[in-house]
């Protein structure tokens, strides 16, 4: 398995529209996009300087802010147990946000490096929108992070204490859609797919990340500017979870197999910020 320095990815909260049928359109009504029409900013990472930090516990420097560049994304929403979602977060004080009666809407993402502080990358997680009780601000919380790079798994445990695991990635295109599966020893644990519906249409937008590290809470931020898919219908993606130690906790969630909706980036730029301890 390869080794490269720690990336992580952080993504978004998305806000749909309720919508009726098995075949019905879902259209995406983001409120942070809604109204923009923006391009590519050219400009985006000229004001970053980031600045290398040193780790004892891992030996080597990482670099806040982070730079995400040209990352090729693919995005789905699932609904899962409301309660069984927040009974896997280990603070009370992360409130899962509730779609509907008695359920949430679980994000999944399939990132494919471009590349991040100049180092290729694939990840696919699995997060939930959450707030927190605290001051309100809401963010995503990931269940769920296979990552390409060992030392990203071990910096990420260090630095943020996300749920991350080392794999080895496939990738591939196929009739329009996008593949991704993260596998084990050569098993398959996770597998995600979504149909590539590219936009040329570019948002900007923040936001937050969170998780529990040392039964602290910790917060990064993200700095967002890519382009929006358009909304597809229901059949537009799916997935697959194998029965592993690092992946069970997944299959109690009672996940729909049926997508709400999906989208895919073609490009993507972001900044992260270190983690700053909550509570």
């Amino acid at each position: 398995m390869k080794k490269y320095v720690f990336v992580i990815y952080a993504g978004i909260i998305l806000f749909l529209s309720s919508c009726n049928g098995s075949d019905a359109v879902r259209e995406d009504t983001t409120s942070r996009s809604e109204g923009e029409c923006l391009i590519k900013d050219q400009a985006f990472f000229e004001s970053v300087a980031p600045n290398p930090v040193y780790y004892d516990e891992l030996g080597f420097y990482y670099p806040h802010p982070s730079q995400y560049k040209n990352n090729q994304i693919i995005l789905a929403g699932f609904d899962a147990s409301l309660k069984k979602v927040q009974n896997a977060i280990p603070s009370d004080k992360l409130i899962v946000k509730e779609t509907t009666t008695g359920k949430t809407e679980l994000l999944f993402l399939g990132m494919q490096g471009g590349t991040i502080n100049d180092y290729e990358t694939h990840e696919i997680w699995v997060a939930a929108n959450v707030t927190y009780a605290e001051s309100g601000e809401k963010g995503l919380y990931i269940l769920s992070l296979p990552i390409s790079h060992y030392v990203g798994y071990m910096a990420g445990k260090v630095i943020f204490g996300f749920n991350k695991f080392a794999a080895d990635f496939n990738i591939y295109d196929e009739e329009g859609t996008k593949h991704f599966s993260a596998a084990i020893e050569n098993e398959i644990v996770i597998e995600f797919h979504a149909q590539m519906d590219s936009s040329e249409c570019w948002i900007s937008e923040e936001q937050n990340l969170y998780t529990v590290k040392d039964d602290n809470i910790n917060r990064s931020s993200m700095k967002i500017n890519w382009p929006r898919g358009k909304a597809t219908n229901e059949n537009g993606a799916g997935f697959s979870i194998n029965p592993h130690d690092l992946t069970t906790d997944l299959l109690d969630l009672e996940i729909s197999s049926l997508p709400n909706w999906h989208t895919y980036m073609s490009d993507s730029q972001m900044i992260l910020s270190a983690p700053e301890i909550m509570d």
